[in-house]
């Protein structure tokens, strides 16, 4: 009995040490509970840890290889080779592989991984392929590019030729910098704006040398028209356009009304002539102006052999006026004069000599003849 309760200190003492224990190693948190990857907090964006080659040269025939992979929390999902910018169809793998190239697998290569933590964009590799039959050059271009000017919003397209051995890889530059992903030998800006005006150049590199092409200096202008009219006419333009590039050759044309007579141009152009042509340098702006043309009487002998027609009258809209009289004396042989009028075949409106005329209209009024009849005399059977 002694040593029973002589040893209970020691006893508690190792049950209250084996509870204290495994409470603790029931709080104890797993590695699992720190390092979950369905959890947000622990997730990591994919970061490629392989990178492609920078830069590999290929026979023709020849097989090669491009290879990246990223790390990720969760895993990577999923990859997708990308040459000159475009998708490599059902190219999903960490490794991108040719077995025979060709002069079409020349470019620019690169890998984009994508989970559910993000997405990455692998470095560039070039290749190059070469004929192993032919000897190695360096670029040359053979076809520069051209200098354009064109209007806001329409599309500027710059081509160049590079031959080499190897083929060279191309990288379009604007004003001296790199434009990302344009890698091919047609440069396309589809829809211009003012940023875009400047110089272009093109950059060929392969492992002989390297050869920058002439520079093409690009233009974005957004030109305009504007014209107005003063009473008495209208104005147009052609080609008819909303807006015009340097060196566009432009007609402005003032149409007077009918009682209106064209009197000159004022603002951009001072021209006297109706239509003028202009070489767009800069936006225009223009003014018609008109005046009230004289309404005009005349005459025609229609078909007189002798004698002259009376002289015509320049008079103002909504005046009065007497027609004139055989003032001049027309003749025409078998025919008198009877009366003017207003259609030269006689069917129109009559206008006897001295006849009152308003004037709202020119008006020329035809000689109207009238047959003479002709008498014969016979001696009916006389001797002398």
């Amino acid at each position: 009995m002694k040593n029973l309760v002589k040893n209970i200190p020691v006893a508690l003492g190792f049950f209250v040490a084996l509870a204290i224990g495994l409470i603790t190693c029931a709080k104890a948190p797993s590695p699992f509970e720190y390092n979950n990857p369905a959890d947000p907090q622990n997730w990591k964006t994919p970061t490629f840890i392989v990178q492609p080659m920078a830069s590999q040269q290929v026979a023709i025939g020849a097989a090669f290889t491009l290879t990246a992979s990223a790390d990720a929390v969760p895993a990577v999902s999923s990859y997708q080779w990308y040459k000159d910018s475009k998708i490599i169809p059902n190219e999903t793998l960490t490794t991108y592989s040719v077995a025979s190239a060709t002069l079409g697998d020349v470019g620019a290569y690169f890998c984009i991984a994508s989970g559910t933590s993000g997405i990455d964009t692998s470095t560039v590799g070039t290749i190059s392929v070469y004929d192993p039959n032919n000897p190695l050059a360096a670029p040359a271009f053979t076809l520069q590019p051209i200098s354009h000017n064109v209007c806001y919003s329409d599309s500027a397209m710059f081509t160049v030729v590079a031959n080499g051995n190897p083929s060279p890889s191309l990288q379009w530059k604007k004003n001296g910098f790199d434009i990302p992903g344009a890698v091919s030998a047609i440069l396309v800006l589809p829809s211009t704006i003012k940023s875009d005006n400047g110089s272009y150049t093109c950059a060929a590199t392969n492992s002989q040398g390297s050869a920058v092409s002439s520079a093409a200096i690009l233009s974005v202008d957004s030109f305009t028209i504007s014209l107005t009219a003063g009473g008495g006419g209208s104005v147009k333009k052609a080609p008819d356009k909303p807006l015009y590039k340097t060196g566009d050759k432009v007609w402005i044309i003032a149409i007077p009304d009918t009682n209106s007579a064209f009197s000159s141009w004022s603002g951009d152009t001072t021209n006297t002539n109706d239509s003028v042509e202009i070489t767009i340098s800069k936006s225009i702006f223009a003014t018609a102006s008109f005046v009230v043309r004289p309404l005009l009487l005349s005459y025609d002998g229609n078909g007189n052999t002798g004698g002259t027609v009376p002289d015509s009258r320049a008079l103002a809209s909504g005046s009065d006026v007497y027609v004139s009289g055989n003032t001049g004396n027309l003749t025409k042989s078998g025919y008198a004069l009877k009366c003017w009028n207003t259609k030269s075949d006689g069917t129109g409106t009559d206008y006897s000599f001295n006849h009152l005329l308003f004037i709202y209209s020119d008006i020329k009024l035809y000689a109207k003849w009238a047959k003479l009849s002709q008498i014969f005399y016979s001696g009916n059977g006389n001797e002398s």
